[in-house]
C-alpha cells in the first residue's frame, strides 16, 4: 500500500485532485495527504515519508522545483508527478532532470492523472521489488571483478585494478579499471529500464544516497538522467529507421505505453518522435 501527498497552495485544487483519486479507486493508495506549499511538504515527507508527491511547481514559500531539487538526494525514492500552467514549461524541463514521472497540466483531466497515477504506482511497485531482490545478488554480478585485485578507498567502497591481460594488455601489466566503468557496464548488459538506483547500489555496496550523490560527481548525471539519456538516444538511433513503428520503437527502449513514451521523448528532445522522424528523413 502506498501514500500520497498533494502540495498546492489552492484548497479548491487539492481538494479536486483527491477527488479524482478516489474516482480513480486504485487500491495501491493507501492514503492521501495534503501540504499548502513546499516548506510544509518537507515536513510531511519527513514526517509521514510518502510515496507518491503530487506537486504544484508554482507556490510560495517554496516552490515544487525547489522542493524536487531539495528531495532528490534526501528522499531519492519519491515518485513526484507535477502541476503546471502552460506558462512552466521551463520548469517541467528543468524538474524532468531530477527525474520526476511527468506532469499535468491544470485543470488537471481525470484520464491524464490516472495514467500517471497508474506511472507512478507502477514505478514504486518495480522500485521495491528491485530492492528486495537487491538484497540478494550476488557478488558474480560483476563478474570481472571477482578475480581482480580489490583495494578500499577512503569511505570504504572497494576499487577493482584488472591484470593487463584482462583488459587485452600485455600479461602482469597492471591498468586501473574504475568502478564507475563497472557500473556503466553493469547497465549497458540489462534491458532498458530493467536497472534501478536500488539495485545497483546494493550491488556495489554502497549507500542508497551516497551512491546517488557519487554517481552524479562520476559522470555529472543524475543516475535517472543518465538512464533517460541511454534511452532516448537508443530511441533516435531506431527512429531513424524508418521500418520500424513508433510502438515498436518506444518497447525497445523500456516503455509499454506509447504514450508515456511520446512525451518523454519529446520532453528530452523537444520533438515528438513522429517529428524527430520526419526531420531526419528530411536531412
Amino acid at each position: 500500500m502506498l501514500d500520497l501527498l498533494i502540495v498546492d497552495d489552492e484548497e479548491l485544487i487539492r481538494e479536486e485532485i483527491r477527488s479524482k483519486i478516489i474516482r480513480i479507486g486504485n487500491p495501491s493508495i493507501s492514503n492521501i495527504h495534503f501540504a499548502v506549499d513546499g516548506q510544509q511538504a518537507l515536513h510531511a515527507l519527513r514526517e509521514l515519508k510518502p510515496d507518491i508527491v503530487i506537486s504544484d511547481i508554482r507556490m510560495p514559500n517554496l516552490d515544487g522545483l525547489s522542493l524536487i531539487r531539495e528531495c532528490y538526494t534526501a528522499y531519492p525514492q519519491i515518485k513526484f508527478i507535477v502541476l503546471s500552467g502552460y506558462g512552466d514549461y521551463g520548469y517541467v524541463r528543468e524538474a524532468f532532470k531530477y527525474g520526476i514521472v511527468d506532469y499535468l497540466l491544470k485543470p488537471v483531466r481525470l484520464s491524464e492523472l490516472e495514467s500517471q497515477l497508474s506511472h507512478a504506482i507502477q514505478e514504486c511497485t518495480e522500485h521495491k521489488a528491485h530492492q528486495n531482490a537487491a538484497e540478494h545478488v550476488s557478488p558474480s554480478a560483476f563478474p570481472e571483478a571477482e578475480s581482480a585485485n580489490v583495494d578500499m578507498n577512503a569511505e570504504g567502497i572497494s576499487s577493482p585494478t584488472l591484470t593487463g591481460s584482462e583488459l587485452g594488455g600485455d600479461e602482469g601489466e597492471a591498468r586501473p579499471k574504475s568502478l564507475i566503468g563497472l557500473v556503466k557496464q553493469y547497465i549497458a548488459d540489462r534491458p532498458y529500464g530493467d536497472v534501478c538506483l536500488s539495485e545497483i547500489s546494493n550491488v556495489v555496496s554502497m549507500n542508497y544516497t551516497y551512491f546517488s550523490s557519487w554517481f552524479k560527481e562520476e559522470t555529472g548525471w543524475t543516475f535517472s538522467s543518465y538512464m533517460m539519456k541511454l534511452k532516448m538516444d537508443e530511441a533516435k538511433r531506431l527512429l531513424e529507421n524508418p521500418t520500424l513503428r513508433v510502438n515498436e520503437v518506444a518497447s525497445r527502449v523500456g516503455y509499454d505505453n506509447i504514450y508515456h513514451f511520446s512525451r518523454a521523448f519529446k520532453n528530452y528532445s523537444g520533438l515528438s518522435p513522429k517529428e524527430y522522424r520526419k526531420q531526419t528523413v528530411l536531412e
